[in-house]
C-alpha cells in the first residue's frame, strides 16, 4: 500500500502531463486485482486529494482494460471529485474512447477550456485536437462545418503548441496532419504522416501498431481528399447537365405533421437522410394513434438547440431510429445524450444492420429495440423502463424469434375491448408492426391519456 501512496503523490500537479504518464506506467506494471482493491479502498476511505488520485489510477486501469460499464459505474459513483481540475480530461477521455452517446459540442468546449488553462500540458492540448478530428471524421453535413467554422483555429494552435512542448512524440504530428487535412490541406497532410513514421521510436513494444495506425489515418485522409475531388466534379457536371438528377436533400414539411398540444407525446430522433425510410413508420404509428413529435415541426426562427432540448425534455419517451448514419457524432447522438440525462426511457429502431460502439451498448443495451430490418418486425423487449423493473419480454416470445405483425399489435397494442398494457410495450409492439407495414388482428383502440403516460 505504501509503495501505491507514493506512486499517487509522487508529483504535486495532478494536471501535469508528468504526473499521467508516471501513474500510467505504475498502473501498467502492477495492474491486477490486489491493485484495484487498494485504490477502491483509497477512493471510498482516503482523504479527498488522495482519493482522487486513486480515482484517477482507476480510470487509467479501467480505460487499458476497456472495462467501459466498471468506468461508467466510477464516475456515476463519484461525482464529489467533479471540481478537480482533471476531472473534465478523465471524462472526456471515457467518453470519447468508450464512444458513448456524448454531445460533441459539449465535449468540444470542455476540451477547449481544458486546453486554455493547461497551455503547458501538451496532453490536454492533444485531446482537444483528437476529439476535434475524430468528430470531423466521423460526421457530416451541417455537422461538420459547424465544428470546423468553430473550433479549427483554436485546434491548429493547440496541436502546434503540442509538438513544440513534446517534439519527439510522433503521434502529435499524425493528429496535426488530420487537422489540416479539415481545411484541405492535403500535400502538408502526408507530410506530416511520414515525419509521424520518421519519429515513431523503434523501441517501443508497440511499434508496428502505431505505424499501421499512422498509414490508417493516411489513408482516411485520402478517402476524403478523394471524396472531395469526386464531389467537385459531380456539381461541375451537375451544372453543365441540368436534366441530371440532384443529390439527395432533406426537405422541411415532407413528412406526417409532428404532434402539437398538451398531451403525453414521443419525440423522434433520427438522421435526416433516413427521412424517407422514417417518415412511413411515424405516418403508420400516428394512425394508430401514437402522438409524436420530431424536428421537421420546428418553427422557423426557433433556436434551435434550446427547442430540442424543451421538446426532449417535455417528452414522455424517445424513439430512436438507429443507422449507420444516425449512430455517427451529430444531432441524433446529441439528443440521446440529453434524453439519458434527463432519464427518458428509449426505444431504438434499428433501421439497418447497425453495430452501436461499446458506449452505446452501455447506454441502451438494457432497453428495449425493435429490429425495422425483420420481416414481420421483431421485438425484442429487453426492459420496459430504465429501473423499471427487472427485464422481460412483453411479447412473451422467446429472444431471436420473429413474430407476424399481427400477433404482435395483438399482444402488446390494446385490442379493442382489451386490457390496456403499459405505454413502453404498447409503442414496442405498435412500432413493431409499422415498421413491417403489417396488417390483420383486431380492430385497434387509441391510447387513453393515462395509458399513454405510463
Amino acid at each position: 500500500m505504501q509503495e501505491l501512496i507514493s506512486a499517487l503523490t509522487a508529483h504535486e500537479e495532478e494536471c501535469s502531463r508528468e504526473f499521467e504518464a508516471d501513474l500510467s506506467a505504475f498502473c501498467t506494471r502492477h495492474m491486477d486485482a490486489q491493485l484495484v482493491q487498494q485504490l477502491r479502498q483509497l477512493v471510498a476511505e482516503g482523504e479527498e486529494d488522495l482519493a482522487y488520485r486513486a480515482f484517477y489510477a482507476l480510470t487509467i486501469i479501467y480505460r487499458n482494460r476497456k472495462d467501459y460499464q466498471q468506468l461508467q459505474t466510477l464516475f456515476e459513483e463519484n461525482p464529489r471529485f467533479a471540481g478537480h481540475p482533471s476531472y473534465h480530461h478523465l471524462l472526456i477521455l471515457f467518453q470519447l474512447e468508450a464512444e458513448t452517446f456524448f454531445d460533441a459540442l459539449e465535449l468540444l468546449e470542455l476540451a477547449r477550456e481544458d486546453a486554455r488553462q493547461h497551455r503547458d500540458n501538451a496532453g490536454y492540448l492533444h485531446l482537444f485536437a483528437h476529439l476535434f478530428v475524430y468528430t470531423c471524421e466521423k460526421s457530416r453535413g451541417e455537422m461538420r462545418e459547424q465544428v470546423r467554422r468553430e473550433y479549427y483555429d483554436d485546434v491548429e494552435r493547440a496541436v502546434e503548441d503540442a509538438i513544440r512542448l513534446d517534439p519527439a512524440y510522433a503521434k502529435f504530428y499524425c493528429t496535426k496532419a488530420r487537422v489540416v487535412a479539415q481545411r484541405g490541406r492535403y500535400a502538408e497532410a502526408y507530410s506530416l504522416i511520414n515525419k509521424a513514421v520518421a519519429t515513431e521510436n523503434s523501441a517501443r513494444k508497440d511499434y508496428a501498431l502505431r505505424l499501421l495506425d499512422y498509414r490508417h489515418c493516411e489513408t482516411v485522409i485520402l478517402l476524403q481528399e478523394q471524396r472531395e475531388y469526386f464531389q467537385g466534379e459531380m456539381e461541375k457536371l451537375r451544372r453543365s447537365v441540368p436534366s441530371l438528377p440532384k443529390p439527395k436533400t432533406f426537405v422541411p414539411g415532407r413528412g406526417p405533421k409532428a404532434y402539437e398540444g398538451a398531451e403525453p407525446y414521443c419525440f423522434v430522433s433520427y438522421a435526416h437522410i433516413n427521412s424517407d425510410r422514417v417518415y412511413p413508420i411515424v405516418e403508420q404509428l400516428m394512425q394508430r394513434g401514437i402522438r409524436l413529435w420530431y424536428d421537421d415541426g420546428i418553427e422557423a426562427g426557433s433556436d434551435f438547440r434550446e427547442f430540442i432540448a424543451e421538446k426532449i425534455r417535455d417528452s414522455w419517451q424517445v424513439l430512436l431510429f438507429a443507422s449507420h448514419e444516425s449512430i455517427q457524432p451529430g444531432f441524433v447522438r446529441n439528443e440521446i445524450n440529453y434524453a439519458l440525462h434527463c432519464g427518458k426511457p428509449i426505444l431504438r429502431v434499428n433501421l439497418d444492420d447497425v453495430e452501436l460502439t461499446p458506449g452505446m451498448e452501455l447506454s441502451l443495451g438494457g432497453m428495449q429495440y425493435v429490429d425495422a430490418t425483420e420481416p414481420g418486425g421483431r421485438l425484442l423487449d429487453r426492459r420496459l423502463r430504465p429501473g423499471g423493473g427487472p427485464a422481460r419480454q412483453s411479447s412473451g416470445v422467446p429472444e431471436g424469434r420473429t413474430l407476424p405483425s399481427g400477433a404482435v399489435l395483438r399482444r402488446l397494442f390494446r385490442p379493442a375491448g382489451g386490457s390496456a398494457g403499459s405505454g413502453g410495450a404498447v409503442l414496442a409492439g405498435a412500432v413493431s408492426a409499422a415498421a413491417a407495414a403489417g396488417g390483420g388482428g383486431q380492430p385497434l383502440q387509441p391510447l387513453s391519456p393515462a395509458e399513454t403516460r405510463r
